[in-house]
């Protein structure tokens, strides 16, 4: 009987709270999501499809916890000058070694941008009409360090600057891009504005998507595409069904971004992993990139100082502050140490300030894998930004360490801020560097990653350049060297009739700098190895090799080999004097 009284007076709230669970999910009951993958550390993605409508997802998520990686904003290669390019998605995570992305911010015909744009606490740019107060344009902003806050806000105009109609917390925001003019979620509810005079047809449409949101427990981003414009596959979405979307997977604050053409989602290793709706990726203004980035601050606990060292605050110091001291003492030392969620190669760099009076040779020494480096940095200049120490190995956990030595001099500064290790994959295997290795490559210009590729690259992928330039356009392959000698420099490439005959290539090494001139239009040396010559490298040194844009003709950037001939002890000949004995 009491079982009876239970069921009947208990039994109208379970109805609500079956019906409260049903509502939170039931804009789209029908969804099917894929199986979850993890990325990196803290980051995972997904697809989703609908059945009807057609509609075909990817859905990228951050755990913006974890302090293994970081939101970036990327802007395209060239700057916001008018003339200049955009660039795709895809080459803009490769550059700075991300993990993940999608497109962003929008522009006039992929050169300016109309969206407002804010990278490390530099006004990047956002003008024009679609600017005007009345238009409301929203932004999702992040804070520096960590990225403890994040903010969804509409912009209004006050005297040409951009403020914040909603100024809480902005104060602390460094990185924001601007959408395409719509909140579609807040405070987890279903936001659709539309803009009167943004000139946007688009809003009751269907069309492809691209949104950012986030949710505040847990502290997550949501990264999410929807393709659109191909019947039978995917029709896109109107921006409320883009909000319910949002909604439905428990977004608390969200805004679209650029959509249409420029709707890429990129995954490290699998590539763009949507359905873009153009026959080749669109050049776009600006791209959220996730970057398997772990930074810390020297107020962080990771960060161990000794000695009496000042706190002075300077808008070149990275999170508010910095520490200097005066010169005379080695006993005082600033130690970071990560706790890198895997083992592999890393980039490191450090921030400090600079100035006259500082020294030009302040000690910092890697503790790696393979034993300890040190590296020199001038700290007369460079300040306010991330000088790159080098590439090396670490293991997972707390067992590397980057140390500042306070060896300037007695009438001399020295400065201490913050370290970033970024994690650019497995250590290489027969020093051979692939164009697609993030974190051995650097590019600059317009080098595409084409989505047809011809012929046999190394790994199945290439870069491209359409040549003609004057030499200011460049891609690179890095190493550290781990063992000096001499080595056998080589490269890789797909001829063809179109490429240009005459491309530069830019050896550095310890003697020096070569350049080296190769055909790529000759067959023969179609999709092999390619001797460039043999130099001299010393362990611990960056080895480089950099193709350039000069000359006529598509110009191939696929691979580089370092391949060692003699190791230093049993070099004989002078003609490598450095290593001779």
């Amino acid at each position: 009987m009491k079982e009876k009284v239970w069921f009947f007076r208990y039994f109208p709230i379970l109805v609500v709270c079956l019906l409260m669970v049903g509502v939170s999910a039931q804009y789209y009951p029908d969804m099917e999501y894929g199986e979850e993958e993890e990325i990196y550390s803290g980051v995972t993605w997904q697809t989703a499809t609908n059945p009807d409508p057609d509609q075909n997802i990817v859905i990228i998520r951050v755990d913006m916890d974890d302090s293994a990686v970081h939101l970036r904003p990327v802007f395209k290669s060239g700057g916001n000058v008018e003339g200049e390019p955009g660039e795709t998605t895809s080459t803009m995570a490769t550059r700075v070694d991300g993990v993940a992305a999608v497109n962003a911010g929008y522009g006039w015909g992929g050169e300016m941008t109309n969206s407002y744009t804010r990278i490390d606490d530099e006004f990047i740019g956002g003008s024009g009409e679609d600017m005007l107060p009345e238009n409301n344009r929203s932004v999702v902003g992040f804070s520096d360090h960590r990225q403890e806050i994040a903010v969804r806000t509409k912009l209004q105009v006050i005297n040409d600057d951009y403020e914040p109609e909603d100024p809480e917390y902005w104060d602390e925001i460094v990185d924001a891009i601007g959408g395409r003019g719509h909140f579609v979620t807040e405070d987890g509810d279903l936001v659709v504005q539309d803009n009167e005079g943004t000139g946007d047809g688009h809003h009751g449409d269907r069309h492809p998507r691209t949104a950012i949101g986030f949710t505040r427990e847990p502290y997550t981003v949501y990264l999410v595409t929807v393709d659109g414009r191909q019947p039978g596959f995917s029709e896109g979405m109107t921006y409320e069904e883009l909000g319910q979307l949002m909604a439905d997977l428990g977004v608390e604050e969200s805004i679209s971004l650029d959509g249409g053409g420029s709707t890429t989602a990129w995954v490290r290793r699998e590539g763009v992993v949507n359905s873009i709706s153009e026959d080749t990726p669109r050049r776009v203004i600006s791209s959220w990139v996730v970057v398997p980035e772990y930074r810390i601050d020297h107020t962080d606990d990771e960060c161990q100082v000794s000695g009496a060292w000042d706190v002075i605050e300077e808008e070149d110091s990275y999170y508010h502050d910095s520490l200097v001291a005066d010169g005379g003492d080695d006993s005082m030392t600033v130690t970071w140490t990560p706790d890198l969620p895997r083992e592999g190669a890393y980039e490191v760099y450090v921030h400090y300030l600079d100035g006259e009076d500082f020294t030009s040779e302040a000690q910092f020494v890697v503790s790696h894998d393979e034993g300890e480096t040190e590296r020199e940095v001038d700290q007369q200049t460079g300040g306010g930004e991330w000088h790159r120490l080098g590439n090396f190995t670490f293991a997972e956990g707390t067992e590397g360490s980057v140390q500042l030595v306070n060896t300037a001099q007695t009438d001399e500064k020295i400065s201490a801020d913050g370290v970033k290790f970024v994690h650019v994959g497995d250590p290489l295997e027969d020093l051979i560097i692939d164009n697609e290795e993030t974190g051995y490559t650097d590019i600059v210009g317009n080098w595409e990653l084409p989505d047809e590729i011809y012929g046999s690259p190394w790994e199945g992928s290439y870069h491209r350049h359409w040549g003609g330039g004057d030499g200011s356009e460049t891609f690179s392959w890095y190493i550290s060297i781990p063992e000096s000698g001499v080595y056998d420099v080589q490269a890789h490439w797909v001829a063809g009739e179109n490429r240009n005959d005459n491309v530069q290539y830019i050896v550095e090494h310890a003697e020096g700098e070569d350049e080296v001139f190769v055909d790529q239009t000759d067959m023969d040396l179609d999709a092999t190895w390619v001797s460039l010559g043999e130099y001299v490298f010393e362990e611990g040194e960056e080895a480089r090799v950099t193709v350039t844009d000069k000359g006529e003709g598509v110009i191939i950037a696929d691979a580089v080999r370092f391949d060692l001939l003699e190791p230093a002890e049993e070099v004989t000949s002078t003609d490598h004097w450095q290593l001779y004995k």
